[in-house]
């Protein structure tokens, strides 16, 4: 188990983490149409820039708002938007989320069972 301080270390795993806009806010809401313009393309360049076999995007909001599509469904996306990362979005961890926690969980089990799969190749 890591420590928010210690998430550095997962970089030695092969794990980063970022976002799409780089400030706390209450809400999604409270996120400008400037923010997110200018946070999409900084994101699409650490992407392009890492080339990750995953990114695993937390909530459909932000992968809506980043492949600027307007229905994404949960799981693995069939066209990514960055060519060979497969892109995945799950359930956000937010209490806001209404899905019953068998759902989540069953969502994320398909990354997890991806990575052990890619993991044991």
């Amino acid at each position: 188990m890591y420590t928010a301080a210690e998430d550095h270390e997962l970089l030695e795993l092969g794990y980063g983490f970022t976002n799409i806009v780089s400030r706390p806010t209450r809400a999604a809401e409270d996120i400008t149409r400037e923010e997110y313009a200018q946070g999409r393309q900084i994101l699409r360049e650490k992407l392009e820039l890492y080339r990750p076999q995953v990114a695993c995007f937390v909530g459909k909001g932000v992968y809506t708002e980043f492949s600027r599509r307007s229905q994404v469904e949960w799981g693995f996306q069939e066209e990514p938007v960055i060519q060979d990362v497969r892109e995945f979005v799950a359930p956000s961890s937010s209490g806001l989320v209404r899905m019953p926690m068998g759902e989540i969980i069953s969502i994320y089990k398909r990354l997890s069972e991806h990575v052990l799969e890619v993991r044991d190749s």
